[in-house]
């Protein structure tokens, strides 16, 4: 097992949470790369701008006079200038001439300026490029990914790179799309090209058309509007991607980035800021800036990586368990992070949760609920409150036992093991807590509550109380006050304690509070385990 080199160390540390969540998805296959044209400059390929000047200095074109002329509009415009000069000149000599074909000839004059100065020595071209090797194994294993240029150079690595143990070695290893339908015949290693395909060889399938002139970029944002890029939104909505290479000028994903954000406040991406080399590094208030933005407006976690990072990232996304975590561990960086939440009954946690799928969640109970559960302690008898307090018991040992085997990730948990202590009168708290140390830490069990950082919502009584019965429980507002009044003593840690204040919040709103707390605040553990001990000792009055 080799160990971690300086910069694979430098950069867990520095984006230890992004790791653990990116590899927790990758490793359930619900991990996903989305690249842009920054990635094609180690092929290459050209930027937009340096291909319309190649562009407006081809014969059949002429268009360098034009370009000058409209230096100071966007590429977009200027694509569409080029492409109107272009099938003017075309229409001039040949007036029978379709708008098919103008677009046929116009689709070879890109494609002749794309690959003009490409790299073709593909067998060593993915140990030079800057960053891309690891990420080919991504590719490899992961549902689908995401490509927003024309060319070919992921396919013809993926092709370079196939298995050669396959007994299909022969066949392509991946499939290319660029339908938005996405009727596609794999489950992994598909590549899709939303703003089209246009591969070097004239004899391979491409796209119809290609989504570079403004018309036809306007066209993708209403057809994205009208819902015809609803697999693409699907997808950015079920796996957590990595976007690389992209300046989010393209308005059609900033649409369905701002879209998924709407529809699921609580699942985020990951956005690469790339330094190149050379470039100095930006002042902090405009690195903060830029991250707070891309937060807010498209929930999206900026990591900010030069190149050698940037490749450091993706080794560390795909190595083996076998040889992240002994390296991890010898290099002391913490690699498991624990978001309990809380609250009183109807206080929106558990459907706060709903919202965190993409992380490794833990239910409130692992078993089906007890039908006793809803009904106010006061009223139920004696041995119907020990079955209770029996049952919970077994609930939280259970839900203990899970976390200390799944050591390292990012896991949110419905309840903390002292919530239970809340539902009694102080007179009992201290009995209570006995009893869950008891129970949940027996000898053939781990010997310690697990700890974590508490997410603690808060409410009003009355609000609390119409969710309450709402959900068949009959606790009154006073209940449910008490019972937050005590959650509040018992939790009530200088550090690893957050609290969300959810009056006249929306559920989008606190939902948003608590993802801002899991990926952008300092991890702070509560030791849950000693603050038990010490209400069971009678050390702690709560």
């Amino acid at each position: 097992m080799s160990e971690f080199t300086t910069t694979q160390k430098r950069v867990l540390k520095q984006c230890a949470r992004a790791i653990m969540h990116m590899r927790q998805r990758f490793a359930r296959k619900k991990f996903s790369l989305v690249f842009g044209a920054g990635i094609g400059e180690g092929f290459g390929i050209p930027k937009w701008g340096e291909l319309l000047d190649r562009i407006a200095k081809d014969s059949a074109v002429k268009g360098t006079g034009l370009l000058r002329r409209n230096k100071d509009r966007s590429h977009g415009p200027k694509t569409q200038v080029l492409f109107h000069s272009f099938a003017a000149k075309l229409q001039g000599q040949n007036k029978s001439i379709s708008l098919p074909e103008i677009k046929h000839r116009w689709r070879e004059i890109v494609g002749a300026h794309l690959y003009e100065k490409a790299r073709k020595d593909i067998d060593c071209l993915v140990d030079t490029h800057e960053y891309i090797e690891p990420f080919v194994e991504i590719i490899q294993k992961s549902p689908m990914t995401v490509s927003y240029n024309f060319d070919d150079y992921i396919e013809k690595i993926l092709h370079k790179k196939a298995p050669s143990h396959s007994p299909v070695a022969h066949a392509r290893s991946f499939e290319t799309v660029w339908d938005p339908h996405l009727q596609t015949k794999r489950d992994d290693c598909v590549v899709y090209h939303p703003n089209g395909f246009l591969p070097e060889e004239d004899m391979e399938r491409h796209s119809g058309g290609l989504v570079f002139c403004e018309d036809e970029f306007a066209d993708q944002l209403i057809e994205t509007m009208a819902g015809r890029y609803a697999a693409l939104l699907h997808h950015y909505s079920q796996n957590t991607c990595l976007f690389i290479g992209l300046s989010l000028e393209d308005n059609t994903l900033k649409h369905l980035l701002r879209q998924s954000a709407t529809l699921n406040p609580g699942h985020y991406h990951y956005y690469v800021a790339y330094q190149r080399k050379g470039q100095s590094k930006a002042p902090k208030p405009e690195r903060d800036a830029v991250y707070e933005a891309n937060f807010d407006l498209y929930n999206l976690i900026t990591l900010f990586l030069k190149e050698e990072e940037l490749k450091a990232l993706g080794q560390l996304i795909r190595m083996s368990d076998e040889e992240f975590l002994p390296n991890a561990v010898a290099a002391r960086i913490d690699i498991s992070f624990c978001y309990y939440v809380i609250g009183a009954i109807g206080a929106g946690k558990s459907s706060a949760i709903s919202y965190f799928r993409n992380l490794r969640t833990h239910d409130e109970w692992p078993d089906f609920r007890l039908s006793t559960l809803g009904e106010r302690p006061q009223k139920l008898s004696t041995r119907e409150e020990k079955d209770v307090d029996d049952w919970i018991n077994i609930q939280f040992r259970t839900k203990n036992r899970i976390l200390h085997k799944q050591s390292h990730g990012l896991h949110i948990v419905d309840r903390a093991p002292l919530d239970p202590i809340a539902f009694k009168t102080s007179s009992k708290r201290a009995q209570r807590a006995r009893s869950l140390m008891t129970h949940i830490c027996k000898t053939d069990d781990p010997a310690r509550i697990h700890g974590g950082h508490v997410i603690l919502l808060k409410g009003d009584a009355r609000v609390l109380e119409e969710r309450a019965r709402a959900a068949g429980k009959k606790h009154t507002a006073k209940d449910l006050q008490k019972m937050q009044e005590a959650l509040m003593r018992i939790y009530g840690f200088r550090g690893g304690v957050s609290i969300v204040d959810t009056r006249r919040k929306s559920r989008e709103e606190v939902v948003k509070k608590i993802a801002r707390i899991i990926h952008t605040m300092e991890y702070k553990e509560a030791d849950l385990h000693t603050r038990l001990s010490n209400v069971a000792n009678g050390r702690y009055k709560c």
